[in-house]
């Protein structure tokens, strides 16, 4: 999904305008494009962790709000 392409002229024609691009035969600016390119996909599963654990307690949460109804149903009829 992320890579390092060549910067030049058909880049964003070939591979899009959000892509880590480096100057090509250029050492570098090759390294700090794949470092780049580590360093966001790292930063972006952190992200993608912290969204999904605010999910699971938000889920969490719903399950226990349906389980209260149930409880408050259950009392009601006795």
């Amino acid at each position: 999904m992320w890579s390092s392409v060549p910067d030049e002229k058909y880049t964003n024609t070939v591979y899009g305008e959000n892509m880590f691009k480096y100057v090509l035969f250029n050492k570098d600016s090759l390294v700090d494009a794949i470092m780049t390119v580590i360093n966001f996909k790292a930063s972006y599963s952190e992200k993608i962790l912290s969204i999904q654990d605010d999910l699971r307690q938000s889920e969490m949460s719903k399950f226990a709000n349906i389980l209260d109804v149930f409880d408050e149903v259950i009392n009601v009829q006795k």
